[in-house]
């Protein structure tokens, strides 16, 4: 496995030996760019993460039903998730890469090519998302709104 986390990834891979955590404390992030109605579903939400932390319970959801809850490991301010969904269909996630929790590159793109290496990938088995008239929630670990996007299928129903 290549690392190339350029802050503190060898503190968090002895830590994670020893079973602690770098953060006592939850990531923040927020939603910064969907792909909706990508062909195959293979749609897409990438994340930044503003603030360094554990990501640990952290929740995606779209409109009322969760779609990924992140499971234990770290991220550095600025750091990129990639959620992909659809991720069981071989169009959307060919060669079965699992989820990255170590290093961006964990599973590199020259042998999973729908993986990007200078974000953390991760897939979620939901189909895909829903490009008209839908709202896209990130949760802190204990349910509260983190950030939220809306998508729109027309302006009008801006109430304008």
């Amino acid at each position: 496995m290549i690392m190339r986390r350029t802050r503190s990834s060898l503190l968090t891979l002895v830590l994670m030996v020893l079973g602690t955590s770098v953060y006592s404390q939850s990531a923040k992030l927020v939603i910064n760019e969907l792909k909706a109605n990508v062909a195959g579903g293979c749609d897409l939400v990438e994340l930044r993460v503003i603030q360094g932390g554990s990501m640990l319970d952290i929740a995606l959801k779209e409109r009322n039903d969760v779609v990924l809850t992140f499971t234990e490991f770290t991220v550095d301010q600025d750091d990129l998730i990639v959620v992909h969904f659809n991720g069981f269909d071989a169009t959307c996630n060919p060669k079965s890469s699992g989820n990255e929790t170590m290093a961006v590159d964990e599973n590199p793109n020259f042998t999973y090519k729908v993986n990007i290496d200078n974000a953390f990938d991760w897939y979620t088995t939901d189909p895909g998302l829903v490009g008209t008239d839908n709202v896209i929630s990130l949760l802190n670990p204990d349910a509260s709104m983190m950030d939220c996007k809306r998508i729109y299928h027309t302006c009008q129903h801006l109430g304008r």
